[in-house]
């Protein structure tokens, strides 16, 4: 343990001499405090736990007075709160389970009324339990943002928290990372709505379950608890560079993708990367106007959140767009396209080739047909009405 609080000690007596430049980099204060909590995590000595009260008191500065006490509080009834998501899908989980039991059908049964109706039970089950873990998701990431909004203070203009990725297409777990970003009236507040941000990433590094390369930092190379799978839990999208779908951006200087942003100025970025300048390499990997088809309100204002979906609903794909478009449900398709016989040697990808694979192609068609729906049962529901597929 000794390497850890050497490493840890240097890294926050940077963090001091580095005050002055808080403000330009605000991934430095959520660096500091994730590997505290990381270490408090792994040693349970308090001292972790109040040194990473401290980073954000040094990045607060004057603007917020929060107690250690209090802070202790907010952490408790979140770690309750998302306990409570969790028990609520394991016990779903323990009584769909019983169901795989039953799938002991030969060859000529699969077409009998058994057979169907234990498949649409089955369905039924699995759809009810994710959609309601979905929706408890959203209940608890609006918790962590009202809690922030009581830390820093009443918001200085009309915003809304809006959720992408996973959360918005209607298929995140316990355990999904958060990718959101926030639509505001007025730009001129800014400082307060990154300082909003950061402080909702303090909120979910208390939880002591973000794995430090999340925050941008490696794991130390001779400790393999910071390696352990099973260390990682619910976080933010990360400020790594190949992540920060996030208010903040990645930290980098660039801020890629910085999303503190209004209507116009969202709407706008979309319409650049979706019309007029259709990157075939960056769609095809999902760009940004991919990312922000399915979206869904955390927190703030609905009114917001309706104009943006209206608006970039009515902007017209070009030929190119609609080109790429099919190529990337074509892609896709290919990828995912589960094999029997060959895939029963290799080792199975749980996430990406079965978990993912019936959300990305739908996804890919929600595009394509430019269907309404945010989720993926919906979107079944609304490729039914639209006969392209079969009920």
């Amino acid at each position: 343990m000794n390497h850890i609080k050497l490493f840890t000690c240097y890294f926050y007596d940077f963090y001091i001499h580095s005050n002055s430049f808080l403000t330009e980099l605000n991934y430095i204060p959520t660096q500091a405090h994730a590997l505290y909590n990381s270490c408090y995590a792994r040693d349970g000595d308090a001292r972790w736990q109040r040194e990473a009260f401290t980073a954000q008191q040094l990045y607060w500065g004057e603007s917020v007075q929060l107690s250690y006490s209090n802070q202790g509080k907010v952490t408790k009834k979140l770690k309750m709160a998302l306990g409570r998501v969790r028990e609520r899908v394991k016990s779903g989980l323990t009584e769909i389970g019983p169901l795989v039991e039953q799938f002991n059908f030969g060859p000529e049964d699969i077409r009998s009324a058994k057979y169907d109706q234990l498949t649409d039970t089955w369905i039924s089950k699995v759809k009810c339990l994710s959609s309601a873990c979905n929706t408890d998701m959203i209940d608890f990431t609006s918790t962590i943002i009202k809690e922030a909004v009581k830390i820093c203070g009443p918001t200085p203009c009309e915003f809304a928290c809006v959720g992408i990725g996973s959360i918005a297409r209607g298929e995140t777990t316990p355990y999904s990372d958060l990718e959101f970003l926030f639509l505001v009236k007025d730009v001129a507040h800014e400082c307060y709505f990154e300082r909003l941000a950061v402080t909702t990433y303090f909120l979910i590094g208390n939880l002591g379950e973000t794995k430090l390369k999340y925050m941008n930092i490696e794991e130390l190379s001779k400790d393999k608890w910071f390696e352990n799978e099973s260390r990682n839990g619910f976080k933010i999208d990360g400020l790594s560079p190949n992540a920060g779908n996030i208010p903040t951006g990645n930290g980098s200087e660039e801020k890629r993708n910085k999303f503190i942003t209004t209507v116009d100025e969202l709407v706008a970025k979309h319409k650049e990367v979706y019309r007029d300048v259709p990157d075939r390499d960056n769609a095809l990997k999902g760009d940004l106007s991919a990312m922000l088809a399915s979206t869904v309100l955390l927190y703030g204002s609905k009114r917001i959140v309706n104009e943006f979906t209206c608006r970039i609903a009515a902007i017209d794909a070009t030929g190119a767009r609609r080109s790429v478009t099919q190529e990337m449900l074509a892609q896709d398709e290919r990828k995912f396209m589960l094999k029997p016989g060959k895939r029963l040697a290799e080792k199975i990808e749980l996430k990406d080739q079965i978990y993912r694979y019936p959300t990305i192609l739908l996804f890919d068609m929600k595009i394509y047909f430019k269907l309404s729906s945010s989720q993926c049962w919906s979107v079944i529901n609304e490729l039914v009405e639209e006969n392209v597929i079969a009920a």
